[in-house]
Parts: structure tokens; C-alpha cells; sequence
């Protein structure tokens, strides 16, 4: 009885703890299927006609679709070029004995544990000298600077759970470095790896302050061209709260495509021997 109990208020707690994290997420949805009239009625009404005009506001906005396709090839490019550049840097710090391996490692992880705005005021100099302001690649560098960090811890701890007998057989069998890692370790790591890559993407597609001060017209992220919906003396919190649901579309998607090797990636590194 005292077991069942336990259980019952567990169960209850986190009903109550599911609900409590969904209710921001119902608020916002109900908001963007909202008029303009039912947003600001006080106090608010649960019962309403629901309206599609603020996404079809939201897209008839020629600029947001652009911004959406800026933030998508950022965030992708960025994700790439960080798992290209830290697996390798990742399966070195796994195979090879190197002095002051630790310290080097810890290096590689302040990148993660200084706060971003620290880095905005030397980018954004920098930015403006060698043409990068308002570039795509300019968002790109920043973000794989950001990610490598991420990338080769992440990775790091999952290539030592593979026997180095893998390695061994592959370099009996002539193999290169690189072939062993493309052919050999990266499969038997893809869950590591599929999880890497949502961290990293999801950091990208969600900054905003990077976005907002080296960005002017041409690379403009979505989070940006939300923020325009914001007035001096109102907001259009239809177009905000639609324009948010959207922008989270496209992560949400990609998360729920590989969960399967989320999880799997998030356990396996959990444990080390």
C-alpha cells in the first residue's frame, strides 16, 4: 500500500508537471488562431471562433519566408561543418596519447562556457574590416566556432565506449585514418552522432543575438523578423506567437525524425567505463 502510494502521488506530481510545461505552448497556439479583437480581451475567453488570418499575414510577408530559408541554410551549413571539423578533432582525442590531453580538452570546453555576448563586440569589429557583416558565412563561422566545442566532447566520450579492436582490424586491412573513421567508427557512433548534430542545429536556428548585431538585410534569421512585429506603442502578438509556432516547426520535425538516435545517443554516452 505505502509502495502504491508513492506511486500515485509520483504520477500525480508529474500530471501536474506535464501540465504546468504544455500550458505555455496551449497559450500560444490559441493565441495565433485568435482575431485581433479576441488577443486583448480581458478577462480571456476560452471559447472563440478560430481564425488562420495571422499565418496567412505571416506569409504573405514576402520577407519572412526568405528570413526562414536563411535561418535553414545557417543552421545546416553550421551543423556540417562543425561535425565535419570536430569528429576528426574527437576521434584524435580518443585514439591518440598526447601530453596535456586533459588540459587541451578543457580548452576546447571554454568555448561552450563563455557567455556569447562576451564575443560580440571583437566579432562584430572584426566582421566590419573583413566584409563578413550581413553575410551568411559570417553567421556560419560564428556558429561552428561555438559548436566544435559541443561536438567534440559529445563525440569524444562516445568513440571511447568503441573497442579500439575495430581500429586495428580496419588498419590490418590497410585502411587510412580516414577511411577507418568514415567506414568503420562513425557507424557504429551515428546515434552520438545524430544527437550532436540536433544540439548544434537547435543552438544555431534558436540564437538571436549573434543574428541581431551582425545582420542587417540580406541575412536576417527568422527570430530577427519576428521581432519586427514588436511597435513603439503595440505589439502585433498574433504575428508574433504565429511566427514563433512556425520558426519552431522545422527543429520540432527534425527532433522527432531521429529521436530514435537522440535517446539512444543521450544513454550511451551516460556511462563509461
Amino acid at each position: 500500500m505505502r509502495k502504491q502510494l508513492i506511486c500515485a502521488i509520483l504520477l500525480v506530481v508529474t500530471i501536474v508537471a506535464v501540465l504546468f510545461s504544455f500550458y505555455p505552448i496551449y497559450w500560444v497556439i490559441q493565441l495565433s488562431v485568435k482575431s485581433h479583437v479576441e488577443t486583448f480581451r480581458i478577462p480571456p475567453s476560452w471559447i472563440f471562433k478560430p481564425t488562420f488570418s495571422n499565418y496567412q499575414r505571416l506569409f504573405q510577408n514576402s520577407l519572412f519566408p526568405k528570413r526562414l530559408l536563411n535561418s535553414l541554410i545557417i543552421s545546416s551549413l553550421s551543423t556540417l561543418f562543425a561535425l565535419a571539423v570536430g569528429t576528426p578533432a574527437a576521434y584524435v582525442f580518443s585514439r591518440r596519447r598526447m601530453k596535456h590531453k586533459r588540459l587541451l580538452l578543457l580548452m576546447v570546453l571554454t568555448t561552450r562556457m563563455i557567455p556569447p555576448i562576451v564575443f560580440i563586440i571583437p566579432y562584430f569589429m572584426v566582421y566590419i574590416r573583413v566584409g563578413l557583416i550581413d553575410t551568411r558565412l559570417g553567421l556560419i563561422l560564428i556558429y561552428v566556432t561555438f559548436s566544435l566545442g559541443l561536438v567534440v566532447w559529445s563525440m569524444w566520450t562516445f568513440f571511447d565506449e568503441i573497442p579500439t579492436e575495430l581500429d586495428e582490424a580496419a588498419e590490418v586491412d590497410g585502411a587510412s585514418v580516414l577511411q577507418t573513421i568514415w567506414k568503420v567508427i562513425l557507424p557504429v557512433a551515428a546515434a552520438g552522432l545524430a544527437s550532436t548534430g540536433i544540439l548544434c542545429f537547435i543552438m544555431a536556428w534558436n540564437d538571436f543575438i549573434f543574428a541581431l548585431i551582425l545582420t542587417r538585410t540580406n541575412a536576417v534569421t527568422a527570430p530577427i523578423e519576428i521581432t519586427k512585429a514588436m511597435a513603439y506603442e503595440a505589439e502585433d502578438i498574433g504575428l508574433m506567437t504565429t511566427g514563433s509556432l512556425v520558426v519552431s516547426f522545422p527543429a520540432l520535425i527534425f527532433a522527432l525524425i531521429t529521436r530514435k538516435y537522440l535517446r539512444k545517443g543521450v544513454l550511451g554516452g551516460a556511462v563509461k567505463e
